[in-house]
């Protein structure tokens, strides 16, 4: 009783959804938004990305909040986007709005209130999907 019929070990579980290559998972990041580097030698910093290299593997990005202001290549596995506060002028870094621009103005749970910046609407967006764009 209970056993399958077959033997050899049970079947793997499924993956869970949304899971995927860690490169595909991460996404490229626009030039001029704030970064929290989180791992490596700069490890807890924040920075502004200046510019992608290697197709967005490799960003340069001006490191703050230390003595001195730094410019460090760093990988892409060692950056993350931070995440804006109300008032912010943001980026969406990914889906169907990917590259406009906005204004944060409020944050319900998980998503983010924008109010887009060419058409003025108010948007709806995952807070995840969005960058805190640093304006020089």
């Amino acid at each position: 009783h209970g056993r399958r019929r077959g033997g050899g070990p049970p079947p793997p579980p499924p993956p869970p959804s949304g899971a995927g290559p860690e490169k595909e998972d991460l996404g490229t990041l626009p030039a001029d938004i704030e970064v929290k580097v989180i791992k490596g030698d700069h490890a807890g910093r924040n920075g502004k990305i200046t510019q992608m290299r290697a197709g967005g593997e490799r960003y340069a990005v001006v490191l703050t909040g230390g003595d001195s202001v730094v410019i460090e290549e760093l990988a892409r596995h060692e950056i993350e986007a931070v995440t804006p506060g109300k008032k912010d002028s943001i980026i969406i870094i990914n889906g169907d709005l990917m590259n406009s621009t906005g204004t944060l103005i409020g944050v319900d749970g998980t998503d983010g209130i924008v109010k887009m910046d060419t058409t003025n609407d108010i948007k709806i967006v995952e807070l995840r999907s969005c960058a805190k764009l640093v304006r020089s």
